[in-house]
């Protein structure tokens, strides 16, 4: 993760990635300044001054798909269980700025295709943009200097840089709170930056087991839970293992309990209770089939009733040799099923 250096580190590689391609590429017969200033701060008050290129970051907002990373970051005491990541999207306005005919427009074009062929920042560009190797750090200006210590090039997530078209409104209602005089510009969104939090947490231990491991199916038989009476124990219908209908914790059978208690149920042999709990696992087993089996029935008399009512044209002996007959043929297919 970044520090929260990082977004004066975006600013400071982007205006090297375009001060590099406007060196190599661009050819108006002058030298072209490219800043990362307010352009409300910006004069061309003299012929001398030179062409410039300007990166402004205007608006910061917070990145949608990991605004969700690492939820919940507190549990109910109050104490800090991670460190979720700050992650921010920064929103620039590229502007071009020059004395003479054409030369904002030329500017303009060159850096927009340099964003175009550039639309991720690499973890090498972002490094040499931030330790220049050749040149000593000690000799670059102060603040270049504490944005070296950024950690920009090791965040997980890559740097995307994404054309915006801002509509007319809030390019006006921009250059209007800017204050200054409307330029050729362009919009663009770098996402995502990702500063990480350096709070103490708190971490839960890690889970062993959970509880003894029952020897029908070598599992885990899950978290087990003391019964408040001792009398409750002797109950034959949980076979002294823990309950928790006397306000315990929810029981936690696993499958192979389940399992374990069907086969055993439908080969016939005994349901003796057990402590791994199979003896109530079959017992709910045979209360749901017999609640299915009731609904069942509750069908089948509803279906009966609507087949004896009389039809126009029918008589009642054609009626009720239909609904016997409609019987007869439930009855031979649950035999045969």
């Amino acid at each position: 993760m970044s520090s929260p250096l990082a977004i004066g580190a975006v600013s400071a590689v982007l205006r090297n990635l375009l001060d590099n391609g406007i060196i190599e590429q661009v050819a108006l017969g002058t030298t072209v300044n490219v800043t990362a200033t307010a352009p409300d701060t910006i004069k061309l008050d003299t012929v001398d001054d030179p062409p410039q290129l300007n990166i402004f970051l205007y608006q910061v907002t917070p990145n949608a798909a990991w605004r969700n990373v690492g939820l919940p970051s507190r549990n109910g005491d109050g104490d800090r269980l991670t460190n979720p990541p700050l992650e921010l999207d920064l929103h620039y306005l590229i502007t071009a700025y020059g004395r003479t005919d054409f030369q904002a427009e030329i500017l303009l074009g060159y850096a927009m295709h340099l964003l175009h062929e550039r639309p991720r920042l690499d973890r090498p560009a972002i490094r040499r943009a931030l330790n220049p190797s050749p040149l000593d750090v000690s000799m670059l200006p102060p603040t270049f200097q504490t944005l070296a210590a950024s950690d920009l090039a090791d965040q997980v997530e890559a740097i995307r840089i994404t054309p915006v078209a801002m509509p007319v409104e809030e390019l006006s209602k921009l250059w209007s709170a800017i204050q200054s005089h409307y330029r050729p510009s362009a919009a663009y969104q770098v996402s995502v930056v990702l500063i990480d939090g350096k709070k103490p947490t708190r971490q839960p231990l890690p889970v062993l087991s959970r509880g003894p491991v029952d020897p029908v199916t070598n599992r885990d038989r899950g978290v087990v839970c003391q019964r408040r009476h001792a009398a409750a124990a002797s109950d034959p219908l949980c076979g002294g293992a823990a309950c928790a209908a006397d306000g315990g914790p929810p029981r936690r059978d696993s499958h192979g309990d389940r399992r374990a208690a069907r086969r055993r149920s439908a080969s016939g042999a005994p349901l003796a209770p057990s402590g791994d709990r199979s003896y109530r696992t079959a017992g709910r087993c045979q209360r749901r089939r017999h609640r299915v089996h009731v609904r069942a029935a509750r069908r089948r008399r509803r279906a009966d009733d609507v087949s004896s009512r009389p039809v126009a044209g029918q008589s009642a002996g054609d009626t009720t040799r239909r609904s016997q007959s409609a019987r007869d043929q439930r009855r031979r297919a649950a035999d045969c099923g």
